[in-house]
């Protein structure tokens, strides 16, 4: 029973570590690929995006498409 509650414990701090790194990652400027406009995306969105290096398939507020890049810090 021991190993649920560990399991568990797990679990919620490997989630909670994923909801952190999604907030600090919304603080960062994104940039679309299509029209060119900077704008900062919401944790949730980013929560499940997928991503290679600084690309984010995360859909631009401006113009609607899909893919965006994070601007250079």
């Amino acid at each position: 029973m021991e190993w649920v509650i560990v399991t568990a414990i797990v679990a919620a701090a490997a989630a909670a570590g994923c909801i952190l790194y999604a907030v600090q990652l919304s603080k960062h400027t994104f940039i679309c690929r299509s029209c060119s406009k900077e704008f900062k995306a919401d944790w949730r969105r980013l929560l499940f995006a997928a991503h290679a290096y600084d690309q984010y398939e995360i859909r631009c507020p401006y113009c609607k498409s899909k893919g965006c890049t994070e601007k250079g810090k």
